[in-house]
């Protein structure tokens, strides 16, 4: 199966990242990580282990005020994938996969179908 995901600029941006850092984790470039870059010139890697630092010891849901938006967007899109994945299998069994996504950042749900 294909499909397309609709994304917004932000969520689009969140994606880059994420597959930058997971494409550089697989090839042992684990230095390059702290250049990834987002505008205004401050390191992703360094917003995340700075996320890592104050939340140590701590557990929060993903709608505690504690979270940074960039984290939702992340955690929006993966849901929404996720849930695509679970849906177009037919599982028979339930997983929180088969829920709905729900909203938790600012942005919007992203989009996704299965290519005709």
């Amino acid at each position: 199966m294909k499909y397309i995901l609709e994304l917004s600029e932000e969520q689009l941006k969140v994606v880059g990242y994420a597959l930058d850092s997971y494409k550089r984790i697989g090839m042992g470039q684990f230095g390059y990580l702290d250049f990834v870059e987002q505008e205004g010139g401050h390191s992703l890697i360094r917003d995340a282990l700075y996320a890592v630092e104050k939340l140590a010891n701590k557990h929060y849901g993903i709608r505690h005020g504690n979270i940074d938006d960039k984290f939702r967007v992340a955690y929006d899109i993966e849901q929404v994938i996720r849930h695509a994945i679970y849906r177009d299998n037919c599982h028979k069994f339930y997983s929180v996969d088969g829920n709905e996504p729900t909203k938790t950042s600012k942005q919007d749900l992203p989009k996704i179908r299965i290519k005709k």
